[in-house]
């Protein structure tokens, strides 16, 4: 994705996913945070590696948490995986300080290899810049943090080497990506079978 050329920054955050400074034109609004970590410049974004993942079920809020303090950084997702007829269907729980119902997440999937030298996919949950400002716009009081359940399938077999399949991928690793760029730290899962 390519940012158009703008003129007047503009600092936002993402509650607990993405802090970044993104610029805006013939506007400017500066949030006074404590947790707010804005960067230098636009150069600075970076958006996450691998194929995008078209099949996404609609995104659910499902509960919520309360902290006795807010976070500056992605907090980690709750993940479960199956393999099942030739692909992986994987259920993700975020937590967003935000009261959109729903919000607009996007994620990516990139092939590597695991620490024991197995088969992985990584999962990188994000969202593009306008969302941000949605999400920003709109958050929760008293340190909320509200879940939301992400369903999504693996189903491309792009960007895999050559004869490895879905079937052969043991873990999966999943992210909230910061374009600032800050990560959650990844939440490793087996890949579990129905077969």
């Amino acid at each position: 994705m390519t940012l158009p050329k703008l003129d007047v920054v503009k600092d936002n955050l993402f509650h607990g996913i993405l802090p970044y400074r993104v610029a805006y034109k013939h506007e400017s609004i500066h949030l006074n945070q404590s947790n707010m970590r804005p960067i230098a410049s636009t150069d600075n974004i970076i958006f996450p590696p691998g194929e995008p993942v078209t099949e996404i079920n609609p995104i659910t809020r499902c509960g919520y948490i309360q902290f006795e303090h807010s976070f500056n950084q992605p907090l980690p997702t709750l993940v479960q995986a199956e393999y099942n007829e030739g692909f992986i269907t994987l259920t993700a729980v975020v937590l967003i300080n935000t009261t959109i119902g729903k919000p607009n997440l996007a994620i990516n999937q990139l092939f590597t290899i695991s620490n024991d030298g197995a088969p992985q996919l990584q999962f990188f949950i994000h969202c593009d810049v306008e969302e941000l400002e949605n999400i920003s716009g709109n958050p929760t009081a008293d340190n909320i943090y509200n879940a939301f359940s992400v369903v999504f399938e693996a189903r491309s077999a792009k960007g895999l080497p050559s004869g490895v399949s879905l079937g052969d991928i043991r873990y999966v690793e999943t992210f909230l990506w910061n374009i600032d760029p800050k990560t959650s730290r990844g939440t490793v899962t087996t890949v579990q079978t129905t077969n």
